[in-house]
């Protein structure tokens, strides 16, 4: 991601007006310039009114640029893992004033079911870190609720929450409806590192089984952009979510 980032900012700063480019190039510009947006905003969770204004001005061009005949964009066109590069949705937004735990990225996978047709197993993941403010306590508070910023072998413990859910395309749009499958929770570096209740997350997975399983709503989305390496899909609530492919050398979960 941090390189793909790097090459169309480079576009951007050194491109001459719009009009002088073909649509190929015009459009890369406009996605570097999306992308560049996330960045200055925090993933848009310091969006200003104006910012999310332009966001949404680039990405009606994105969608203009498609082919109008083609069929509408479903989940095969989306396959793969991503990273959130901007979102103006309040429930990611929130996440950012979790006292307990840092955040980390956020990401999505999205795999084909084998037993269904315009069906995917959908995993949206957040990675959490141990706060900086661990580092500030006192070394006499216990570190197994608290959890501890360096430990003495190993750095960069975190713990990854994944919802499992099944997407449904929607035959003849390109909205996907999904249905909750449950919850995984996996931990990585040394416990002493993570607070308790970043532990006992990661300790109790819940996956849903039998008559429960793909029972619950979990709302839908449009995908109303996608390429290569980006996407842009737009949920139920009207809230833009824009990620970015990730390949074997920037996947991180």
């Amino acid at each position: 991601m941090a390189r793909l980032l790097l090459c169309l900012l480079l576009c951007l700063l050194l491109a001459p007006p719009l009009s002088s480019y073909s649509a190929p190039a015009a459009l890369l510009l406009k996605k570097a310039e999306l992308l560049q947006l996330g960045e200055s905003t925090g993933r848009g969770f310091k969006a200003s009114k104006s910012d999310r204004a332009q966001v949404s001005s680039l990405v009606s061009d994105l969608r203009d640029s498609l082919d109008a005949d083609r069929p509408p964009l479903s989940l095969p066109d989306i396959e793969g893992k991503w990273t959130l590069a901007y979102t103006d949705a309040p429930d990611i937004i929130s996440l950012g004033r979790i006292p307990t735990a840092e955040l980390g990225r956020i990401g999505q996978s999205i795999e084909r079911a084998a037993d269904g047709e315009g069906k995917a197993t959908i995993k949206n993941v957040i990675e959490y870190l141990p706060p900086a403010w661990i580092s500030r306590l006192p070394a006499r508070l216990p570190s197994f609720l608290f959890g501890r910023a360096n430990p003495p072998s190993k750095s960069g413990s975190r713990v990854l929450q994944k919802v499992v859910t099944t997407g449904s395309s929607v035959q003849g749009s390109a909205r996907v409806n999904l249905k909750i499958s449950g919850a995984e929770f996996l931990g990585e570096g040394e416990d002493e590192a993570l607070p308790a209740l970043l532990r006992q997350l990661r300790d109790s997975p819940l996956l849903l089984s039998g008559p429960a399983k793909d029972l619950i709503s979990f709302g839908s989305f449009e995908i109303l952009y996608a390429d290569e390496t980006m996407r842009v899909t737009r949920t139920s609530n009207d809230h833009l979510a824009v990620n970015v492919r990730d390949d074997a050398g920037s996947a991180w979960f």
